[in-house]
């Protein structure tokens, strides 16, 4: 799906398995892409230098590898675990520009505080916000 143009792939969460995993997104512009749930580390350069609407990350994801977001614009990315998601790897999140970042209501100011999140990445999100305000 790298470097296409697509409405959106709400259809990807019922992929069982992610085979090479690199670069699934990379480089393309999309509607909304839900993971599937299951999903450990979101894989290497997943997303990176895309421009999308929403990416949905499931609660079974628990890190996000290399470059993931790398370089990208994405309106909404969702997280949807009821713990921190790791983004230490090596640039996963570098110059992403996020308008909307939704968690758990509880981990707002955790994601606020965190090094990987908050010293990282806040630069680039305009707004954290609690799941519950996540509209489809």
């Amino acid at each position: 799906f790298a470097g296409r143009t697509i409405k959106g792939f709400k259809e990807f969460q019922y992929f069982t398995s992610l085979r090479n995993g690199r670069g699934y997104f990379a480089g393309s512009t999309f509607g909304t892409i839900m993971l599937p749930e299951g999903l450990k580390v979101v894989p290497h350069s997943m997303f990176a230098n895309c421009k999308g609407e929403c990416v949905i990350i499931p609660a079974t994801a628990t890190a996000l590898d290399e470059l993931v977001f790398h370089d990208s614009e994405i309106k909404s990315l969702v997280l949807k675990g009821d713990v921190l998601l790791e983004a230490d790897r090596y640039w996963c999140c570098l110059g992403c520009h996020l308008d909307n970042l939704y968690v758990a209501s509880h981990l707002i100011e955790e994601y606020k505080q965190s090094p990987d999140w908050g010293k990282r990445c806040l630069f680039y999100i305009k707004h954290i916000r609690p799941l519950s305000e996540y509209q489809p």
